[in-house]
């Protein structure tokens, strides 16, 4: 499959390095991990407390996301999260 480059990239590809006033980037500026959490109240405690998982199954190459879904804890802990829910906490 061939995707066609977006308009954005390659007007970016062409003018971001050379002209005289850019008032705007393609990329993100560069952060400590201490300065992206302080935007947020509350987000070391949080991500202090967060797990990181990983879980393998053999054998299902590409097709690994199936018998993710028949995990138990996949679908409560989903649906636990809501859109917005880290502002109502802050």
């Amino acid at each position: 499959m061939t995707i066609t480059p977006f308009k954005l990239e390659r007007y970016f590809s062409e003018h971001e390095f050379t002209a005289k006033y850019l008032l705007c980037s393609s990329d993100p500026e560069s952060m400590s991990i201490g300065e992206l959490l302080a935007f947020e109240p509350g987000a070391s405690e949080g991500l202090g407390q967060t797990w990181l998982g990983y879980t393998e199954y053999p054998g299902v190459g590409h097709g690994s996301w199936l018998p993710a879904y028949d995990e138990p804890e996949l679908w409560p802990w989903m649906f636990s999260h809501r859109l917005g829910d880290a502002k109502k906490k802050g």
